[in-house]
């Protein structure tokens, strides 16, 4: 929500703590709770089919005076202004598009789960918590 990037946009794996140093999410992301952000895309998303059922919103390219944006920040958007703003990450859910960075990130993954008292694979109590999502 603060407009903090997950990755340096020139490098594929970067390891997200490094990143948010500054952000206010960086308790969640370490607790592995989920957070709220204002975009996200990482090989996996689910979406309510609503806005586009509903409302007539559709994966495009950027329009006049908009950023010429990937389709995840657009598609965003448009959730965002049809009242679909629910947008989170949840950190102990990783994916890769490649296979050195999905034995990495699936490796630190387990350890930081087995550091944070995880037991088969049900997080802590004082660690599962919902999410309170802020309005735009």
């Amino acid at each position: 929500m603060e407009g903090d990037l997950f990755y340096p946009v020139d490098d594929v794996w970067w390891p997200n703590d490094e990143l948010l140093a500054n952000s206010s999410a960086l308790p969640k992301y370490q607790t592995l709770s989920p957070f709220q952000v204002f975009a996200a895309w990482n090989g996996m998303a689910i979406l309510n089919p609503a806005p586009f059922t509903q409302h007539g919103v559709q994966f495009r390219r950027a329009v006049e005076g908009e950023c010429a944006a990937s389709e995840c920040s657009l598609l965003a958007s448009d959730f965002w202004k049809t009242g679909y703003g629910r947008v989170q990450v949840v950190p102990a859910v990783q994916v890769a598009y490649e296979r050195h960075v999905a034995l990495d990130s699936g490796f630190r993954l387990r350890a930081a789960m087995r550091a944070l008292g995880w037991s088969e694979g049900v997080p802590p109590v004082q660690y599962d918590k919902p999410v309170v999502f802020q309005e735009e």
